[in-house]
């Protein structure tokens, strides 16, 4: 029974016997129990299109051969993800990031040697602080990486097609005290996108995870992706496309025959 102590008790009768599989909002529930059982405020946090960063870049790269088809990447974005939020104080990082905290009970990727995951400050991932523990950088990217489509040539070299920065991490949500509504929490974690406070802060983050050196991909930096950029291989986005443009070369076959007409055939 969700945010109840039957559910402990039931373990506890069943000789601590192990879960073997489960889904996120599952142990995300059950943490959530053990949390306000122990009488630290929690609540269960949804991320809907979360990013899943497996190589601490902030991006979620997908790669396409010249034919458009998609090649493998270790990287991925599920339709949402479960994660939870404690109430506490930070006397390890300081009290301006003191509040809610993100515990994720189902941990995508090794931290420290096991599979953990937080707490991580929630002021601290909208602010960029990626550079504080613990697993900072991993959850920031889950509601805020960008999502670059690239090119991969046949010689290897890549070219970036497309960089989608507003997909990831979209509407933040909580239910609400005393009812059963939905409660937006996005603007916790992250700055409006499309705004220049969010590129700003998403800048520097990257410069915290490389060392506040300029972020930099194969022969080229970030400023070079508006001569990039293209509409092949692209993916539904919030992000108004710009408009289209068509060069190429056009082989005359034979003189052009001015006045004659093909006779129609309707």
């Amino acid at each position: 029974t969700l945010f109840r102590s039957a559910i402990l008790k039931k373990w506890l009768n069943d000789n601590y016997q192990p879960v073997k599989y489960g889904q996120c909002w599952v142990f995300a529930g059950v943490l959530c129990t053990v949390l306000r059982c122990l009488g630290i405020p929690a609540r269960v946090i949804t991320n809907f299109v979360s990013a899943h960063d497996t190589d601490a870049n902030l991006r979620i790269d997908e790669y396409y051969d010249k034919s458009g088809k998609q090649k493998d990447s270790r990287d991925s974005v599920w339709n949402f993800h479960v994660w939870n939020e404690a109430w506490f104080s930070r006397r390890d990082l300081g009290s301006s990031y003191d509040g809610w905290q993100v515990l994720d009970a189902t941990p995508q990727e090794p931290s420290e040697g096991i599979y953990q995951c937080g707490p991580t400050s929630v002021k601290a991932i909208k602010e960029g602080d990626v550079d504080l523990n613990y697993d900072a950088p991993f959850l920031f990217a889950e509601v805020n990486a960008d999502r670059t489509t690239w090119l991969v040539h046949g010689d290897g070299k890549k070219q970036i097609l497309r960089n989608n920065s507003s997909s990831i991490g979209r509407y933040i949500s909580t239910k609400a005290v005393g009812s059963n509504s939905r409660l937006d929490v996005t603007d916790h974690y992250k700055y409006p996108e499309g705004s220049n406070k969010e590129r700003e802060v998403y800048n520097k983050a990257l410069s915290k995870l490389f060392k506040k050196q300029t972020f930099e991909e194969d022969s080229g930096t970030w400023e070079w992706l508006s001569d990039e950029l293209s509409d092949e291989f692209s993916y539904d986005s919030d992000e108004q496309d710009s408009k289209p443009q068509i060069s190429g070369f056009i082989q005359i076959a034979e003189s052009p025959k001015i006045s004659q007409h093909r006779k129609s055939t309707r």
